[in-house]
């Protein structure tokens, strides 16, 4: 063991070392409920094999196949192994989240979290089973019914968690709507390689019961990796980037701050001029520089952001508010995604009620626009009301409303067809930009009225939340988005550990509900792999709306003592 004096010597590095070293001791799979070790053990696995998966092409590249001499074509895909990833991490999340939503003082929108994961997101394999009038729909409802009864009675009748047994029937029950639709993906790409050939007839009342699947599939996927970037955010709200702040509170006095500053002026540059193909391989002009009436926006904004940063730091703000905020934006932002949610579960319980349908309800496209300002419109009571003084939760939606309001004009302006003279709204980069010029200049003339440690968060965090995936060459960042994935979310997963000893209880329900955020994040990955379109642009889409209210959290200084 270090003596103090040892540990006082050490550099920024060396702690970040040290601190990194020690952050999977605090898993401690030994002080999980025994029943339910296995279960996080398995979703630790499954993430690894998800993983493994991103890395061979071609693994669920659809086969061209036809029956009944070419009159029936069809394209098969053994997409069997993600189903099994999405039953396993809901089941894994159904129960975490019920676990952690009955503990003292638990986040209030794990309660949400727990319907969603354990009575939604089992219905959809359900409703399948019903469209195709399948017998094996009557044991997955009644699985349905006892996973959705379990729910309700622990989280809205007991207020505690279940016992483990319990709780690891609960994950058993959330996974077992799944099992006929693993089933019949994997018979059917047996009997297509089955020799001698298997009777026509037979195929084809396998490919009646395997199409439903391949055809909701991208539709779950779309929906997990929009439910992780909300559910990230919401974590990165509640964790406050940690690792952000341990660099920013270093030690190494204005010359680190000089390099910093420095660094950042050297990355801007490389991004927007895109020398050697750095630039993002998903949106075009993502680091442009955009129209000379666009930087107003974008200075007044970061000015804000500097203005709360500062205050923050003369007066820590409160915690709280944070999640409610980001996942306002959250919403706001993934409007889209819940608008395909949404027509997928409208049409799913249309076919199961009336059978297959030949044409797909519609769903208005403008209710993508209701429910983005919807969201937008649940920051104004934060940002105005006087209950919400002095806490970062104002700060955020103050700042989200002043960035987000013109984007969204502007923006949806032009998809209703209006003509704008000027474009008027910043992108965020613009923003970032403005707060590396703010840094630099205080690092320069500002040392009386601003701290080190300040500037660094300035100039470092929304640096590093708006370039994302950006920094990588085009040609190896679609390759790589897997990984990228996998690799955030076990981060993640060991970072939000508290170091502080939580008993059984709630110590079980952190660990699973983030190892199911792993795994569930794996299988999206894996979803991407196989269908490349789905998530390109539209994480990067979100991620541009997210990163200045993220940016606004992570930069302000708050109470140690909020929960």
């Amino acid at each position: 063991m270090q003596s103090p004096l040892t540990d006082s010597r050490e550099s920024p590095l060396q702690r970040l070392w040290e601190d990194a070293r020690r952050r999977p001791t605090r898993l401690r799979p030994g002080h999980l409920w025994a029943p339910l070790l296995p279960l996080a053990l398995l979703a630790w696995i499954g993430a690894a094999i998800m993983l493994a998966f991103g890395f061979i092409p071609g693994v669920f590249t659809p086969v061209e196949g036809s029956l009944y001499d070419g009159q029936l074509p069809f394209n098969y895909s053994p997409i069997w192994p993600l189903l099994a990833g999405i039953a396993v991490g809901s089941g894994a999340a159904a129960t975490g989240y019920v676990v952690t939503s009955t503990g003292v003082d638990h986040p209030r929108h794990h309660v949400l979290l727990a319907w969603c994961a354990g009575v939604a997101t089992p219905l959809i394999p359900l409703l399948v089973l019903a469209i195709d009038r399948s017998w094996m729909a009557i044991p997955a409802a009644a699985a349905w019914f006892a996973a959705t009864a379990i729910v309700i009675a622990f989280v809205h009748v007991r207020h505690r968690p279940p016992a483990p047994w319990l709780a690891l029937l609960l994950a058993v029950l959330v996974a077992a709507p799944w099992i006929p639709a693993i089933y019949a993906n994997l018979r059917f790409g047996r009997a297509l390689r089955a020799d001698p050939p298997i009777p026509e007839p037979e195929l084809l009342k396998m490919l009646i019961a395997d199409i439903s699947t391949q055809t909701y599939v991208p539709g779950i996927a779309l929906a997990f990796v929009a439910a992780m970037s909300t559910g990230g955010v919401a974590l990165a709200a509640h964790s406050r980037s940690a690792v952000a702040h341990r660099i920013s509170e270093h030690r190494g006095g204005w010359w680190a701050t000089a390099l910093l500053c420095a660094a950042a002026v050297g990355v801007i540059a490389l991004e927007v001029s895109g020398i050697g193909g750095i630039s993002s391989g998903f949106l075009d002009d993502y680091w442009g520089l955009g129209d000379l009436w666009t930087w107003p926006h974008a200075i007044v904004v970061a000015l804000a952001i500097t203005h709360v940063t500062r205050r923050s730091f003369r007066s820590p703000l409160e915690q709280r508010g944070d999640v409610a905020t980001t996942l306002a934006v959250g919403v706001s932002a993934l409007s889209g995604h819940i608008v395909i949610a949404v027509a997928m579960v409208v049409n799913l319980i249309a076919s199961a009620v009336i059978g297959p349908l030949h044409d797909i309800v519609p769903v208005p496209a403008e209710l993508g626009l209701v429910i983005a300002w919807a969201a937008m419109a649940a920051l104004i009571p934060i940002a105005v009301s006087a209950r919400w003084s002095g806490t970062v939760g104002r700060a955020v939606a103050r700042v989200s409303l002043l960035f987000l309001m013109p984007v969204y004009i502007g923006v949806m302006g032009q998809q209703a067809g209006m003509d704008w003279p000027r474009a008027f709204w910043a992108k965020a980069p613009q923003v970032a930009i403005c707060l590396t010029v703010v840094g630099c200049i205080a690092a320069l003339f500002g040392r009386r009225y601003f701290s080190a440690e300040m500037i660094n968060r300035l100039v470092l965090v929304p640096l590093l939340i708006v370039s994302g995936t950006s920094w990588l060459p085009s040609l190896i960042a679609t390759p790589l988005t897997p990984v990228i994935a996998v690799t955030a979310a076990l981060f993640a997963l060991l970072w939000a550990m508290p170091p502080a000893a939580l008993d059984r209880n709630e110590h079980s329900g952190v660990v699973l509900t983030v190892s199911a955020q792993l795994l569930l994040v794996a299988a999206a990955a894996a979803v991407v792999t196989r269908l490349p379109d789905v998530a390109a642009d539209d994480p990067t889409l979100a991620l541009l709306l997210f990163s200045v209210p993220l940016s606004t959290l992570l930069c302000a200084k708050v109470t140690s003592n909020a929960a």
